[in-house]
């Protein structure tokens, strides 16, 4: 008691402001802890958003080309093979068609091979809506490419009035349409997700 006694204001103001100090020093050490880690994360974020629009880009301009290209080609095929004179002419007309078509598709699938292993990473930090948009975008790009695998297949040596035709509808699908409204979105959610929008 005695001990009380001797105790005298200015020692207790002094007691409560050392504490407070180290409560503040504890809150504030708290308080940076969370927001480097909150930088940290959008910071990882942003990697590997950037590399998925990367290839999400790889993805659409291989599509693009794809397309255009291969009418192209497969008209210039049926041209030589329509005014060529020797079998010769025409298997290496064929043989050059078939290497641009097994090029085009394997640019094609590399980078759809490549968002589907990214999945993996986005299914870690991306939230569910964002990564049901990614989801469907994927489905919708590998069925772009399955539909010109399929026309490819179908392709004969008479029927240049049917390929055309075909070319058309799948230029002219609504899945272009909702591929390109699938990315703008996409890109919205992720500067959301990384707090720039």
């Amino acid at each position: 008691m005695e001990f009380l006694n001797r105790i005298e204001i200015s020692h207790i103001i002094l007691i409560i402001t050392t504490l407070s100090g180290y409560i503040i020093a504890f809150i504030q050490w708290k308080l940076k802890r969370k927001y480097e880690r909150n930088a940290l994360i959008s910071e990882k974020k942003y990697q590997v958003y950037s590399e998925v629009l990367h290839k999400f880009d790889e993805v659409n301009t291989n599509l693009r080309l794809n397309s255009t290209e291969l009418i192209y080609s497969s008209v210039d095929v049926f041209k030589t093979i329509i005014k060529s004179k020797s079998q010769e002419e025409i298997d290496n007309a064929l043989i050059s068609f078939n290497n641009k078509l097994n090029e085009q598709t394997r640019k094609v699938f590399q980078p759809l091979h490549i968002l589907t292993q990214e999945q993996n990473k986005l299914k870690l930090i991306c939230s569910d809506t964002l990564l049901q948009k990614i989801d469907k975008y994927i489905t919708i790009s590998t069925k772009l490419v399955l539909n010109y695998q399929n026309l490819l297949s179908d392709i004969k040596q008479t029927d240049f009035n049917e390929i055309e035709k075909k070319f058309n509808v799948i230029k002219d699908d609504k899945d272009w349409k909702e591929i390109e409204s699938l990315f703008e979105e996409i890109i919205f959610l992720m500067r959301k997700e990384i707090g720039y929008a």
